[in-house]
C-alpha cells in the first residue's frame, strides 16, 4: 500500500501588499523560499508549489527557479488568469483554494492555536506533532496525504526549517514517500 505524502508549499508573497510594521519576518519569504529549495535539493525531494498570480507576475523568476529545481508548480487561488504561468511556458493543472481546499488534508492554520508570539518555535513544534500524529493515524488509507505550508508562515515560525526537517524525518520513518499531486494523479 502506497503512503504518498504531498508537501504543498503556498507562495503569495508580494512585499508591497504586506503590512508595513517593520517586522523582518514579514519580508523573509524570498529567503525562506531559497532555503526551502535548498532543503528539498539536499534531501532529494520534489515538492508541489502553489503560487498566486500576483506573486508570479511580480516575481516570474520564482516560478522559473521552482520548475528548474524539478518541483511542480500550480495556481494558488481561483482568481486571476494563468497568463503569468504562460509567460514562463508553464500550464496550470491544479488550483489550490486555501485551507479548506479538497487538495488539503492537513494545513498550517493561519493563526497557530497556541497564541504564540512571532518566532515561538514551541507552537510550530506542537503543530507538527499534531500533523504527524494525524498522518500516522490515517496512514492505512490509500488516499494521498498532504501537508500544506505557507512560505510566509515558515518565515515567521520555522525560518531555519528545523521543525519541518524533524517532522519529515518522522514521516519518512513511517514509510511515507514524498510526491506531488501531478505525480500522484498522473
Amino acid at each position: 500500500m502506497a503512503k504518498d505524502l504531498v508537501i504543498r508549499v503556498d507562495l503569495d508573497y508580494v512585499p508591497w501588499n504586506q503590512a508595513s510594521s517593520g517586522s523582518a519576518e514579514q519580508h523573509a519569504g524570498p529567503a525562506v523560499l531559497l532555503r526551502l529549495l535548498e532543503f528539498a535539493r539536499n534531501r532529494g525531494l520534489r515538492m508541489h508549489f502553489f503560487v498566486s498570480t500576483a506573486c508570479l507576475a511580480q516575481f516570474p523568476m520564482a516560478g522559473e527557479v521552482i520548475l528548474n529545481e524539478g518541483h511542480d508548480l500550480d495556481l494558488l487561488g481561483g482568481s486571476g488568469d494563468s497568463a503569468a504561468f504562460a509567460r514562463i511556458g508553464h500550464e496550470v493543472r491544479f488550483v489550490a483554494q486555501g485551507e479548506k481546499d479538497p487538495l488539503t488534508v492537513v494545513s498550517v492554520p493561519e493563526n497557530l492555536s497556541l497564541a504564540a508570539s512571532v518566532g515561538d518555535r514551541f507552537s510550530m513544534r506542537a503543530w507538527w506533532d499534531r500533523a504527524v500524529e494525524q498522518l500516522r493515524r490515517s496512514a492505512s488509507s490509500d488516499e494521498v496525504k498532504c501537508v500544506a505550508l505557507s512560505v510566509d508562515q515558515l518565515a515567521v515560525y520555522d525560518a531555519e526549517l528545523k521543525h519541518l526537517a524533524g517532522a519529515l524525518d518522522r514521516l519518512l520513518a513511517m514509510g511515507y514517500t514524498v510526491t506531488t499531486f501531478r505525480q500522484a494523479r498522473a
